[in-house]
């Protein structure tokens, strides 16, 4: 089956942070990921971790669009390394990259040429420290006007430019339904280059399976074609956290 893991601040926000690691070793799940490691006790994650038995799956490791940004580039790769220290520190071995802001200026296929060069740079590091970076693609017709990055096709097009082995996409189901549907077959035929899922529904980005997406028939194909990364739940919680999750899981088939 499908490894699951938890968003730790989009879910159990009902309790303090340190506290929802415990809640998803209650829930019996491998793993949780959060946002950003700064001003986090990272010492103390992976006491939680560890104490737990939970993998920390990934967390975000440059900042929005800055290796986009030529200018910032050098900055950027400089913070890439900082949180690849965390990452080691934490045992975690997938960072998520943020595309950024278009910035209405710079014609768009300069900006993608950019993105393409900072992550070549940013992938030398990558395989030297032996991480996965994933790059998010989101939609920007509902929740994320102006983003860089809107289409899991245009992604898979520039990992393939790129060409390393150590970065990938993150392959969010929400924003995917949203830009371009299709989802089951996209995942199958990219499977090789998807490095991480989030899940959550449409519309309304609750619970996974309480819209139109069939989250069970994509569970199971994925289970069909060998995925070995996790399924994030990444959603907005109609009920208490808990709850909502085993639900969630029973959406799944799990």
């Amino acid at each position: 089956m499908a490894k699951i893991s938890v968003s730790i601040e989009a879910l159990l926000k009902e309790y303090p942070f340190l506290e929802r690691i415990e809640k998803v070793g209650e829930l019996g799940l491998p793993g949780f990921e959060f946002l950003s490691w700064e001003r986090r006790d990272i010492s103390a994650i992976r006491e939680k971790a560890e104490k737990n038995r939970l993998e920390v799956v990934t967390f975000i490791g440059s900042d929005h669009g800055a290796l986009v940004k030529k200018e910032q580039r050098e900055s950027a790769l400089k913070s890439l390394e900082e949180a690849i220290k965390v990452a080691h520190q934490l045992n975690c071995s997938t960072l998520m990259i943020m595309a950024g802001g278009r910035d209405k200026n710079i014609p768009y296929e300069k900006q993608i040429q950019d993105l393409i060069e900072g992550m070549k740079e940013a992938s030398k590091i990558a395989e030297r420290e032996k991480v996965t970076l994933v790059i998010e693609a989101l939609n920007t017709l509902k929740d994320h006007p102006g983003y860089l990055l809107d289409s899991a096709k245009e992604g898979f097009s520039i990992l393939k430019e790129i060409n390393s082995p150590n970065v990938k996409l993150l392959y969010d189901i929400y924003h995917m339904q949203i830009m371009e549907g299709n989802l089951i077959e996209t995942i199958s035929e990219n499977i090789e280059l998807i490095g991480h899922i989030h899940a959550a529904s449409v519309p309304g980005r609750y619970e996974p399976g309480s819209g139109e997406i069939n989250y069970a028939n994509i569970i199971k194909k994925l289970d069909e074609i060998g995925y070995q990364g996790y399924v994030g739940l990444e959603y907005r919680a109609t009920m208490p956290s808990m709850e909502s999750i085993r639900e969630t899981l029973k959406n799944f088939g799990q």
